[in-house]
């Protein structure tokens, strides 16, 4: 009777443990947020997501130099944001935004969300990384239209008025001063 408590128990066990296992693999290689673990600058542990990110394989990417997959130009900036990290969550909220190198040589915005861990024992970094590529090119196309559009509105010789509905003028182009 003891003996059939016990495989019983550890029956249930065991059953806990795979959903457990099932769980955590839904959550953290399915979703569409790259997640990885950083320690020693190396790279312990990738999901499927962050691998794809840059067209690479899960495994040419595992215990890799997280560095190499960095734009030259940030990876300054990446070490500096780790060396001034605290150790605990307390006062840890940075978000900062880095230039990825792609397996294919192109270059991808990605913003990313660092928290300090302990993997394995030992300090580390687990980090939720977010493609913004596409974000950064609308933001730099808006602001070369903005500045193209300013310099239209500023050099036009008709006058160029806009007002609010109570008319009040809320924008008048330069030229109204030659003109008056």
């Amino acid at each position: 009777a003891i003996l059939l408590t016990a495989a019983i128990i550890v029956s249930r066990s065991q059953l806990r443990l795979r959903e457990s296992e099932a769980r955590y693999k839904t959550l953290v290689e399915n979703p569409g947020q790259a997640i990885v673990v950083i320690q020693d600058g190396l790279i312990r542990y990738a999901n499927p997501a962050m691998a794809a990110l840059g067209g690479y394989e899960a495994q040419e990417i595992d215990g890799r130099l997280f560095l190499e997959l960095v734009h030259p130009d940030d990876r300054c900036q990446l070490v500096e944001s780790y060396q001034n990290r605290p150790a605990s969550l307390e006062s840890y909220t940075p978000v900062y935004q880095i230039r990825c190198l792609a397996k294919d040589g192109g270059i991808l915005w990605t913003e990313v969300h660092p928290i300090p861990i302990e993997w394995a024992g030992q300090p580390a970094t687990l980090c939720f990384i977010s493609d913004i590529t596409v974000q950064v090119e609308i933001k730099a196309a808006l602001r070369e239209s903005e500045t193209k559009h300013r310099k239209i509105f500023e050099n036009i010789q008709d006058v160029f008025y806009q007002a609010d509905l109570n008319g009040i003028y809320t924008e008048i182009s330069p030229s109204v001063e030659k003109i008056i």
